[in-house]
């Protein structure tokens, strides 16, 4: 997880925060329980979401080989 707009130290720093979550109903699910507001965005798009302020910070995952 990254933020441009405050550290996330803790599932309690995502509280109200708009995070951008790749399109996933799970990622969705597990952001709503930390009280975050997640935001699907496909990855070509982050970059111009985080610029234009749709969203506030975002997840990105790696994928495991």
């Amino acid at each position: 997880m990254t933020s441009g707009k405050k550290p996330i130290r803790t599932p309690d720093d995502l509280k109200g925060f708009k995070m951008r979550v790749m399109p996933q109903p799970i990622l969705s699910a597990q952001y709503e329980a930390w009280g975050a507001s997640p935001t699907p965005v496909d990855f070509k798009e982050v970059y111009t979401a985080l610029q234009q302020g749709l969203v506030d910070g975002q997840e990105n995952a790696r994928g495991v080989s």
